[in-house]
């Protein structure tokens, strides 16, 4: 005797995992989430509002100098003897990872300039030649430059900048500036190799012109020797078989 049954099972999970973050750290400038605010009345009454929190940057980064190469930091940066004013030295950049106020950054000079010899822009970093003789006055010139961010409290980096007079004309527009490695460089003219290339091309082209020509004009003569030689050979004279001719019909 066989007897079935069917029944059903329902498996439950387990609430044995807790949630999880898909990133451990979440950063963002500004969140909101709404409040609700409820009385235990009879009827009760309830009210809510929209709460906006601004995330404020902590300023724990300082500026960091990146434009010129410092070492031990320390640039040095040549200028010609005739630069006028408004010659651009060189521009200071700087990198800061904080942001808004905190990150928006200042340049400045803070030492060596007491002559007024140098303005340096304070949003861009470009400095400037100031004086017509500045050379003359300072033929090698010294300034700190200050970076400072606006976060509170503000943080900063400072940097050498040795400015020498460099002998010399002045450089085309887009040669860099800094160290003054394009000024001593040799400026090479490469017309004087061309020519000459193209000389010593054109006199072999010439003398090998010249030696097939000599050359075909002594097989077209050895040619046309030899063709006469064998004309010669080939046909007798005229004179003396019209004269055997004759005797024999006389």
């Amino acid at each position: 005797l066989n007897s079935t049954k069917s029944f059903s099972v329902r498996i439950l999970d387990e609430n044995d995992n807790p949630p999880r973050f898909s990133k451990n750290l979440y950063q963002t400038k500004h969140f909101e989430f709404r409040v609700l605010a409820k009385d235990s009345g009879s009827p009760h009454r309830e009210s809510n509002a929209t709460v906006r929190v601004t995330v404020l940057d902590v300023n724990d980064n300082a500026p960091l100098i990146v434009l010129p190469a410092l070492i031990n930091d320390t640039a040095e940066l040549q200028v010609p003897r005739n630069a006028g004013v408004g010659y651009p030295v060189g521009t200071v950049r700087a990198l800061d990872s904080d942001f808004g106020e905190s990150g928006r950054l200042t340049y400045e000079i803070v030492e060596g300039n007491e002559e007024h010899l140098f303005e340096m822009d304070p949003t861009s970093g470009e400095i400037r030649t100031l004086h017509p003789y500045w050379e003359e006055l300072s033929p090698v010139a010294e300034l700190v430059v200050k970076v400072s961010d606006h976060g509170k409290p503000s943080l900063s980096a400072v940097a050498k900048l040795i400015v020498r007079a460099l002998a010399g004309p002045l450089p085309e527009a887009g040669e860099p500036q800094v160290n003054g490695e394009q000024h001593r460089r040799p400026h090479w003219d490469l017309s004087l190799p061309l020519i000459v290339t193209l000389s010593t091309v054109s006199i072999i082209l010439l003398a090998a012109m010249i030696t097939i020509a000599v050359k075909c004009k002594r097989e077209n003569k050895e040619i046309r020797t030899y063709n006469c030689r064998i004309a010669e050979y080939s046909h007798p004279q005229l004179g003396g078989g019209g004269g055997i001719t004759k005797e024999r019909w006389t």
